[in-house]
């Protein structure tokens, strides 16, 4: 089956192959697919601000809010499941 994903999360993972032992940063469900089945590391959004938040840089919840505000779209079990993984590292 043929997946077509956004150019510009096409060259993301074009460059990422290209970079020995690189994570990509995607959040499109198929992007992440592609990712994945190519053998690179996969990190969204979510889980950037997660490691900012265990690193003390950050209010996740004050930047998810952010993030809703914005045309970001996020399930609210993806924000319910960051909130609670931030938590836990406090």
């Amino acid at each position: 089956m043929l997946e077509y994903i956004h150019r510009g999360e096409a060259e993301t993972i074009a460059l990422a192959v290209e970079v020995y032992d690189s994570i990509v940063i995607l959040d499109d469900k198929r992007a992440r697919s592609i990712a994945r089945r190519l053998g690179l590391k996969v990190i969204g959004t979510v889980g950037v601000l997660i490691l900012a938040k265990k690193q003390g840089l950050i209010d996740v919840k004050a930047e998810i809010r952010k993030l809703l505000e914005t045309s970001f779209h996020l399930s609210q079990n993806v924000v319910t499941k960051a909130v609670k993984e931030a938590e836990r590292d406090c």
